[in-house]
């Protein structure tokens, strides 16, 4: 029988990393249980698969299809709550397989971060969660500053009063998503 109190994340490889971390983090009441796996980790880890198996809450990324199907194939939609986050090329099929589009805990997903996947994981576990943080749909991030800036004026006014500002050198900008600028993700940005 699957456990209320149990949960799994699954998701693909990209978003481990911080999925790990914010579980590293995660304060739960004695007796709740929540781990990350991947579609690999599943297969290759009969313990991995069979915690999954006595989880009566999955949240599911259903963006790719392999870790939809692996829900569906492994019969996992029976007896438990199954949670998709993202969604699908075909989210009403989903639906009718016993998927859950909640928009509450799929928010959390949407600005991704270690804060906003542990205040998932309490919400899909009906615990008492913290509003989403959100994260601007558009910025200027540099790697010194404070913090990120949705305002061109605001970013040029810290940029110039940076000591050794040379109004002579050239300034080089970069369009990524929102989602390389995480940690485990922006380090790339960093030197």
């Amino acid at each position: 029988m699957a456990a209320e109190n149990r949960l799994s994340l699954l998701i693909i490889d990209g978003d481990s990393y911080l999925a790990h971390q914010a579980l590293n983090t995660l304060e739960l009441p004695q007796g709740f249980e929540a781990r990350a796996f991947t579609l690999k980790e599943l297969n290759q880890d009969p313990a991995k698969a069979d915690f999954v198996k006595k989880s009566g809450v999955l949240v599911v990324d259903v963006m790719g299809r392999e870790l939809a199907k692996y829900v569906i194939d492994q019969g996992l939609t029976a007896g438990r709550r199954v949670l998709a986050l993202r969604g699908s090329n075909n989210d009403q099929d989903l639906i009718d397989r016993g998927f859950i589009f909640d928009e509450k805990v799929a928010e959390y997903f949407q600005h991704l971060s270690t804060v906003n996947i542990r205040n998932m994981i309490k919400a899909a576990l009906k615990l008492p969660a913290e509003a989403v943080a959100k994260l601007p749909e558009n910025g200027i991030y540099h790697p010194e500053a404070p913090r990120l800036f949705t305002a061109y004026e605001e970013y040029t006014k810290w940029y110039q009063a940076r000591p050794g500002f040379d109004p002579a050198r050239p300034w080089l900008g970069l369009m990524v998503f929102s989602s390389s600028l995480i940690e485990g993700q922006k380090e790339a940005f960093q030197d």
